[in-house]
């Protein structure tokens, strides 16, 4: 069992990915995707093909383990859960499709974790027994784009507003936006009751989307403007949940973070520039030296 993971939800385009380097965890959590349409990117470590949903839970019952009984209110398709308690896997699906997480080996570590909204709430509702206290104590943040509260009234027309100009401004197809619009409404709902019934805290007008870290903004150069805006939504992150505190890393500890994804990222691309830029060794210990 986990001791403590942290999840961050909130709709397409408003910043969640870019806040995984400022936590503070042991480990990630990412479900595989099952996807019909195959990989999301020729670098998309977390895609699987549809078949292994059937293949891997044969598997699992030939090995002895099965499916646990869940109670009468369980969350019937599209969001079905499905808990294979000794070899800790969890199937659910999002929008149509399979995705699992395979959460054995996981003891008493803190976990970012990522999962789907209306999952998660039938997790914490207690749909299969003893499943939510395999992630330990839950800390959700729910990043509202919006500058009205999930609970609202009229706050489903007005965070698809948001997210459409979020999305857009990221580059997205019009398909990309629409779809991620209509997941507004399939996960309102699961954002209002995570607020309302599971401790979560909402940031409502978030003002960090993923679009601006792309951005150069007034900064030296585009890495040192990614930095500053990390800094300043972790900075709104602890100011709204003061718990966080232990969570997070330190500016010093997100800065070289930043510039060793960097470097690793440069590399791949371009090995022969490995003489030209700092080692990993220098980063860790001078991140606020000024050459890059």
């Amino acid at each position: 069992m986990l001791r403590k993971t942290i999840i961050v939800v909130g709709p397409g385009g408003v910043g969640k990915s870019p806040l995984e380097v400022i936590f503070r965890v042991d480990t990630r959590i990412d479900p595989y995707r099952l996807r019909r349409d195959g990989p999301r990117a020729s670098d998309d470590v977390f895609y699987a093909p549809p078949k292994l949903y059937p293949e891997l839970t044969s598997a699992l019952e030939l090995l002895g383990d099965e499916r646990q009984p869940p109670k009468p209110q369980e969350l019937k398709p599209p969001h079905e859960i499905e808990w294979y308690e000794k070899s800790k896997t969890l199937f659910f699906n999002v929008r149509q499709e399979k995705q699992f997480l395979l959460l054995g080996g996981l003891k008493n570590r803190t976990a970012k974790a990522d999962i789907y909204a209306p999952v998660l709430c039938g997790i914490l509702d207690g749909v299969v027994p003893g499943l939510e206290g395999v992630f330990g104590r839950v800390h959700i943040i729910v990043l509202n784009p919006a500058s009205v509260g999930a609970s609202e009234e009229n706050a489903l027309t007005v965070i698809q507003e948001k997210t459409a100009c979020n999305c857009k401004a990221c580059g997205d197809s019009d398909e990309s936006v629409r779809r991620r619009c209509d997941s507004v409404a399939e996960e309102l709902d699961a954002w209002k009751r995570l607020i309302q019934q599971h401790g979560a805290t909402e940031f409502a007008n978030w003002e960090y989307p993923e679009y601006l870290y792309n951005e150069r903004g007034s900064a030296r150069t585009p890495l040192e403007h990614r930095i500053d805006l990390l800094c300043r939504a972790k900075k709104c992150l602890l100011a709204g949940d003061p718990e966080l505190k232990g969570l997070v890393k330190s500016d010093k500890a997100i800065r070289a973070d930043v510039l060793l994804k960097a470097r690793g990222s440069l590399l791949k691309e371009k090995p022969e520039l490995e003489v030209l830029l700092r080692s990993e060794e220098d980063i860790l210990a001078k991140p606020h030296s000024a050459k890059s």
